[in-house]
Parts: C-alpha cells; sequence; structure tokens
C-alpha cells in the first residue's frame, strides 16, 4: 500500500480489524488476497446473521475479540451489517482489504474500536477493558479485564482477569484468572488459575492450577496441579495402562502375544467411566 494508514486515512474509509494465523490463514481456513487486493464473499448474505460475509471489529461496533496470533486492518467495501442480536459485537460486508498487519497498524485503529495498546513500559487492564500488548509491554489484567499478548509481552492475570497468548509471550495466571495459550507462548498457571493450551505452547501448572492442553502442547504439573492432555499419545501412560491392564488379567507381559492399543492414553476419572 503506497498510501499512509493515519488518522486522515481512518477518517475517510471504511474499516475494520480482524486477525489472522502467523501462516495468514483463519477460521476454517480462509486466506486474503496478497495485501491490498480486494477479496470477496461469493456467499454474501444481506442480514444481521452470522455468516454470509466477511466479518471483522469496527468503531460503530466492536467487543467479539480476536481469535489468532496477528492482527489485520481490512478496507470494506458495499454494505456494513451489524452481525447479532442487539448488535453484536462485529459486522460483515461482502467485500474487504488487506492494508496493514500486525505492528504496521496504527494504534489508533486499535483504539478507536476499543483497544488499550500496550507496546513498551507497563499497563493495567481494568474492568471492562481490552488490552493488545505486544514488544516489551508488562501489562497486569483485572478482574473483568481481557488482554491479548503478542511478541514477548509479559503478562500477569489476576483473579476474575482472561489473557489470550500468542507467539512468545509469557503468562502468569493467578487465583482465578484465565489465560488461552497459542504457538510458543510460555504459561506459568497457580492455585485456582486455569489455562486451554494450544500448539506449542509450554505450560506449569501449579498447586490447585488445572490445564486443558491440546495437540503438542508441553505441560509440567507440579504438587497439586492438574491437567487433561488431548491429541498427543504419551508413550509413558500407554505402557503404564497397558502394565496395569495385564496385572488386573493376572497374566504377565511377557504371556502376551500382541496387544491392540487405542487412543492417546488420557486418563479417564472413574466418575467419568461410571457415567458412560
Amino acid at each position: 500500500m503506497s498510501e499512509p494508514i493515519d488518522s486522515a486515512w481512518l477518517d475517510t474509509h471504511e474499516w475494520g480489524l480482524r486477525s489472522e494465523r502467523p501462516d495468514r490463514t483463519a477460521y476454517e481456513g480462509f486466506r486474503w488476497k496478497r495485501l491490498g487486493a480486494w477479496t470477496r464473499c461469493e456467499e454474501w448474505r444481506d442480514d444481521d446473521r452470522c455468516g454470509g460475509g466477511l466479518h471483522y471489529e469496527a468503531p460503530e461496533c466492536h467487543g467479539s475479540g480476536m481469535m489468532h496470533a496477528v492482527p489485520v486492518l481490512v478496507e470494506t467495501r458495499g454494505p456494513r451489517r451489524r452481525v447479532g442480536e442487539g448488535g453484536g459485537g462485529k459486522m460483515k460486508s461482502p467485500e474487504a482489504r488487506v492494508v496493514a498487519r500486525g505492528a504496521d497498524i496504527p494504534d489508533e485503529a486499535f483504539e478507536r474500536c476499543g483497544y488499550r495498546v500496550a507496546r513498551a513500559g507497563s499497563a493495567t487492564v481494568q474492568a471492562g477493558g481490552r488490552c493488545y500488548a505486544y514488544g516489551t509491554a508488562s501489562v497486569t489484567v483485572q478482574a473483568g479485564g481481557w488482554c491479548y499478548a503478542y511478541g514477548t509481552a509479559s503478562v500477569t492475570v489476576q483473579a476474575g482477569g482472561r489473557c489470550d497468548a500468542h507467539g512468545t509471550a509469557s503468562v502468569t495466571v493467578q487465583d482465578g484468572g484465565r489465560c488461552y495459550a497459542y504457538d510458543a507462548a510460555s504459561v506459568t498457571v497457580q492455585a485456582v488459575g486455569w489455562c486451554d493450551a494450544h500448539g506449542t505452547a509450554s505450560v506449569t501448572v501449579q498447586d490447585g492450577g488445572r490445564c486443558y492442553a491440546y495437540g503438542t502442547a508441553s505441560v509440567t504439573v507440579q504438587d497439586g496441579g492438574r491437567c487433561y492432555a488431548y491429541g498427543t499419545a504419551s508413550v509413558t501412560v500407554q505402557a503404564g495402562g497397558w502394565c496395569d491392564a495385564y496385572g488386573t488379567a493376572s497374566v504377565t507381559v511377557q504371556a502376551g502375544g500382541w496387544c491392540d492399543a487405542h487412543g492417546t492414553g488420557t486418563v479417564v476419572r472413574e466418575e467419568e467411566a461410571d457415567d458412560e
């Protein structure tokens, strides 16, 4: 884009904020055309229902949050429809094009959509506030606050706060805090804290903390912590389960000619098994 993205541009264009993964894909594999090229939704539906359009947050309608690691500034063309009952927290249009990504997006664009921007120094997100933090920013999220942390940002999530951590962001989740960790984010979950870890996120769960780990997420569980791991086979757990099964049947492992094993070795609690 040869045209500078500044206050004048934001005042004179129809635009919105979206997000995408580092590989430039988004929800259900959607991918934009090259920077500056218009993308059209062929299934455009001129109504207030989700779907049937290109969705985004805008100054006049925001609050839905960003799903992926990289924020995207888009210019829209055609009708702008609020999605959801009462206007919801996002909008949709039939056509849009990417004009800036990540750090190239001016802070003012985030601020007009209800975000506080923290690129460096320290910041506190209070109840009802939302913060976009990256670079060397250090952020404390209080009860009712929401932070999107990218890059090397450092975030402390207090009771009732929430953080979506991407990239190599470092997050400490305190009692009652909640974190969604993606990519290579590093998270420490303290007592009564909660973390949803995806991708290659690295998580340490301390006494009373809880973590749900998916994909290739790496989790260390300390005394009193709890982790539910999905998607990646655990050789140690599977071997242990195999030995326990043979012991229950009073049969030696050497006596078995073969074993038919399924799943990832995820432990199912007794009360859960009883309900099935």
